[in-house]
């Protein structure tokens, strides 16, 4: 089978979306990624062939402090996605496209190729769409208002004409045959409003290679990590505010990715008891550790799970915010407001989580749930079946 992959250059919507790219090539499939020439190596590695946007080879997106550079840049991303596909769309049997990457599904019906959405986050439908459009998020208010949506709309689109009419509906609504959802129908809000179309596979664990040895010997009791995403993760002062929490508490140790735009050096004296790195791979210190504080990502969130990480969630932006009233709902972790952090209230917190016996049951019941969801394998077997 001939498949094509695309995607916008968000680290979120793509991670998960190269397991299912990793495990369709090992079963012999050819598969072509299309995407922004950052994301080359990646791709590569997960053995498709990378194919950057057509005609726009040397685009790409700079992000400061999470947010991109040049929003108006950006948006030119959907329009590029769009032609494409159906530039060489029309070699291929699949088009599998991740829910954001909402333009792909108009290509798709102009050049008639099977389709296949993914959702990195919740599935979605209109109810849950005006669900997590309840948030007192900026970005989520703006996304409320017309005439902003008008201009976003004409911006990414230009005179690419949606299926469904406007870019919410297109993301939430579009008739897919097969949708590949990143959690477990137990994690996802309202899963009786899916029908059989909606696959719940659980996360994506792919473990990615890195060249860094975490020296998990010279650590002493519970093992707390503290990640805050690829993106919005320059955050100098709240890192200081976890090094006060927890520095030289005995009992724990703490490892802390603080990403490549967060100089070290910079952060203080270090505790003998934190870790701190750029980056880490977080499957594998989420294996080690007992306790993930996190910004609420979905794929975090679920990988958290998956290893039984009891979870203190920080929201920053979108969908995490909706992630964060998750895990407080089914009973598996804590929220804090980032705005109303300091150190007495991160340490009290962690200690009513680590001492929290029901949440650790619970944790461990979800956790199963996630193992039992069958993975990138159920999602390919489901592929498979449907260009049968």
């Amino acid at each position: 089978m001939k498949i094509l992959m695309v995607n916008v250059p968000f680290s979120g919507h793509v991670n998960p979306t190269l397991a299912l790219a990793s495990e369709l090539t090992k079963r012999g499939h050819s598969v072509s990624y299309i995407l922004t020439k950052d994301w080359k190596d990646r791709v590569e590695e997960s053995g498709a062939e990378f194919i950057p946007y057509i005609g726009h080879e040397e685009y790409g997106i700079t992000f400061r402090k999470g947010k991109p550079a040049n929003i108006w840049k950006a948006l030119k991303a959907w329009r590029y996605v769009y032609d494409s596909i159906v530039a060489v769309g029309s070699d291929y049997d699949l088009l599998i496209y991740e829910f954001f990457t909402y333009t792909a599904y108009a290509a798709a019906r102009k050049i008639g190729i099977k389709v296949v959405r993914q959702f990195s986050t919740f599935a979605l439908n209109s109810g849950i769409t005006a669900e997590v459009l309840q948030s007192s998020n900026l970005e989520i208010k703006l996304m409320k208002n017309d005439f902003f949506m008008k201009v976003i709309s004409k911006i990414a689109c230009g005179k690419i004409k949606l299926t469904t009419g406007n870019i919410i509906s297109e993301i939430a609504n579009t008739p897919v045959d097969l949708n590949i959802v990143y959690t477990t129908s137990e994690f996802q809000i309202n899963s009786e409003a899916f029908d059989e179309s909606y696959l719940f596979v659980g996360p994506a664990i792919a473990p990615r290679k890195i060249n860094l040895v975490i020296p998990y010997g010279q650590m002493q009791g519970k093992i707390i990590y503290i990640s805050l995403g690829t993106l919005q993760n320059e955050k100098k002062e709240l890192y200081r505010k976890f090094m006060e929490a927890f520095a030289h508490v005995e009992g724990i140790s703490v490892i802390m990715s603080v990403g490549y735009h967060t100089d070290i050096n910079e952060l203080g004296e270090i505790p003998h008891n934190f870790f701190i790195y750029s980056f880490v791979p977080q499957l594998d210190v989420l294996k080690h550790s007992q306790i993930f504080i996190t910004h609420g990502g979905m794929n975090s969130v679920n990988e958290g799970l998956y290893y039984q990480n009891k979870l203190l969630v920080i929201p920053m932006d979108m969908d995490q915010f909706s992630v964060a009233d998750r895990v407080e709902e089914l009973g598996v972790g804590y929220q804090l407001k980032e705005k109303r952090l300091d150190s007495k209230l991160i340490f009290d917190k962690i200690k009513k989580l680590e001492k929290d016996s029901q949440i650790e049951m619970r944790v461990k019941s979800m956790s199963q749930h996630m193992r039992d969801a069958g993975g990138v394998v159920m999602a390919a077997d489901k592929i498979e079946k449907l260009v049968e």
